[in-house]
């Protein structure tokens, strides 16, 4: 029995053997299992960790880069860095990696970022216009107090004091002044509220003086003859008609004449005529009424004939004095000269329309004297600059090739002022810069609708007949009857060296002359392509920044390379693989497709947005 146990246990202890070896092998095959898991997330979380460092770094280069081109200097208005950067091959910004290239429209650039770790590429592109241009101000005053109310976009200035009419005010865009805020007529400070940044005694400012005439005379495509007055009218067909007169002027002119003068008197012998008189038979001259028959001149006493008065001549014998010869005597006789002299006249000389010309509604147009009238419908982008004044006479809006203008109910102020959702905006735009007063015409339209950016370097943006002083007091200037007309309807911005006025109010707030009512919407769809050479700050302008997971150009998306200039959304997903990373202001409306080579590109773009901040950060 004894061996029998011990038989039975040794057999027992044989069959654990391949059950630990089994065992043991399913515990390394787990080991195993799990060690290529971890490696596989590490490695994961490595490619994660690269790929958002690779991200940033791109992103902090950018940011290097910016503020490089923020702070740097100007010459003839072109940002040094970036010039700079444009001449180096290749083209960097000093001490970054970041390449720019020219794109799109006049001054506008691309800045592209590229960073590589462990080998997965983070890049970030952005696009910059080295200047922000006027557009951006909705009203902008340099010698005067500025009063403003309600809520109106764009940037707001004035060098003297910025007065906040009304309560419930609401700036989602830069306010500014140089010499503080006025709260006036129930606005206070805790119900006026500043969303785009305030600063109430920011310095002052001279964009105005330091608009180069010189230059937009260079750059214009046209130039009107000096010393002539301009009426331009534009026309939905996208062409300007300029109509130039030689003004009304008065002429002075001289005549010559001889004229006898007293010198003096002198005692003389002097032979006279003597006569005797005598009876004669003479000729004498003398009248009488006859009748004549006939309706030629129907008298009050009959009706077939008229009395005329007729001449004769008759015999009469009369005592005349007849000359029987001559005799002499002493007596004092005047002596005169015989002068030459100058006597001057003046007179009118009416004016005269000189010539008409048909251009395209495109580019700078240029004139030393004033534009007299200014009307139409512009379907393109202009400029117009007077070394005078301007006069807007009719009205003035944009509209496309369909014939729709930009905003609905321009003429009735009973209905709301509504951007036109069928206007289709392909360039539109219009900019005005003159030295004198840009004036609507107090003979104008009752309901006055004007699209256009306005600057007047040293006068005002107001209407006609009322007058600013030096120290912004304004009044009736008698050159206009006072008229009450009912609306002005204004869509673009205002710039001045005085505080600009179109209505003209009594003590008791009757209106004595000016618009009963008034409208203001600002265009921001300029800020990104303003008009042909108008003017801007030397202060970069950003749209946004968009980062790409895979990089620069490849099938798995990302961003072109620099300097290729070509898009193609179907190897470059974009809107899949980019996020925003910062929004100053992007464009809402514009023909420029910013050398991507492909107009869907800035639908794309939009399409990609995540936020979205209308404006320009405080200075």
């Amino acid at each position: 029995m004894t061996t029998h146990h011990l038989t039975s246990v040794n057999k027992q202890r044989g069959s654990v053997l391949p059950i630990c070896l089994v065992m043991a092998a399913g515990v390394g095959a787990m080991v195993s299992t799990y060690l290529g898991r971890a490696l596989v997330e590490q490695n994961r979380v490595i490619k994660k960790a690269s790929i958002e460092r690779a991200q940033w770094r791109s992103i902090g280069q950018l940011e290097v880069s910016k503020n490089q081109i923020n702070n740097s200097t100007y010459t003839d208005g072109k940002n040094d860095i970036i010039q700079q950067a444009l001449l180096s091959d290749p083209p960097f910004i000093p001490g970054t990696p970041v390449i720019v290239e020219e794109v799109g429209p006049e001054r506008w650039y691309r800045l592209v970022s590229v960073a590589v770790v462990n080998g997965h590429v983070g890049s970030t592109m952005t696009y910059v216009r080295d200047g922000t241009s006027y557009v951006a101000y909705n009203y902008y005053v340099e010698r005067h107090n500025l009063g403003i109310s309600g809520s109106p976009r764009g940037k707001v200035h004035s060098n003297r004091t910025l007065e906040f009419f009304f309560s419930d005010g609401l700036y989602q865009d830069p306010v500014s002044a140089s010499e503080g805020f006025l709260y006036l007529n129930g606005a206070t400070p805790d119900n006026t509220l500043f969303l785009g940044g305030a600063d109430p005694v920011c310095g002052t400012k001279d964009l105005l003086t330091t608009i180069d005439f010189d230059k937009l005379k260079t750059d214009a495509i046209y130039q009107a003859a000096p010393g002539l007055e301009a009426e331009v009218t534009f026309t939905a067909d996208k062409q300007a008609r300029i109509d130039l007169y030689e003004p009304p002027s008065t002429i002075s002119y001289s005549v010559q004449t001889t004229k006898s003068v007293y010198d003096h008197s002198e005692f003389q012998l002097v032979t006279k005529t003597k006569y005797t008189y005598q009876w004669r038979w003479v000729d004498v001259q003398k009248s009488r009424l006859v009748w004549v028959e006939g309706s030629q001149e129907v008298s009050a006493q009959s009706t077939d004939g008229y009395w005329q008065t007729e001449t004769y001549v008759e015999k009469e014998f009369k005592l005349v004095a007849v000359p029987s010869g001559t005799y002499v005597q002493w007596e004092w006789v005047d002596i005169y000269t015989t002068v030459v002299e100058e006597e001057w006249f003046t007179t009118t000389i009416p004016e005269s329309l000189v010539s008409t010309e048909i251009r395209d509604s495109n580019g700078i147009f240029y004139f030393e004297g004033r534009i007299r009238s200014l009307k139409g419908e512009l379907n393109g982008k202009v400029t117009l600059v007077s070394d005078s004044s301007v006069k807007v006479t009719d009205n003035l809006v944009y509209v496309d090739d369909d014939g729709d203008s930009a905003f609905l109910n321009g003429a009735d102020p009973s209905q709301d002022y509504l951007p036109n959702p069928d206007f289709q905006r392909l360039g539109h735009g219009l900019g005005i810069v003159a030295k004198g007063d840009i004036l609507y015409s107090a003979s104008g339209p009752g309901s006055f609708e004007v699209n256009a950016s306005m600057i007047s370097t040293d006068g005002v943006v107001g209407l006609e007949g009322i007058s600013v002083d030096d120290d912004g007091n304004f009044a009736l200037d008698g050159t206009v009857t006072a008229t009450p007309l009912e609306s002005l309807r204004r869509f673009g911005s205002l710039m001045s060296a005085k505080r600009p006025i179109s209505s003209l109010v009594d003590a008791a707030g009757n209106l004595l002359h000016g618009f009963q009512e008034g409208d203001s919407e600002y265009d921001g769809g300029m800020m990104s392509t303003p008009p042909p050479g108008f003017p801007s700050e030397p202060m970069p302008y950003y749209l946004a920044s968009f980062i790409s997971k895979a990089g620069l150009g490849g099938g798995d998306g990302g961003l072109t390379y620099a300097g290729t200039g070509v898009w193609d959304p179907q190897m470059n997903p974009l809107v899949e693989e980019t996020a925003l990373v910062e929004v100053i202001e992007f464009m809402d409306d514009s023909d420029t497709d910013f050398d991507w080579g492909s107009e869907n590109t800035l639908d794309s773009l939009k399409e990609c947005r995540i936020a979205k901040v209308v404006g320009l950060a405080a200075e």
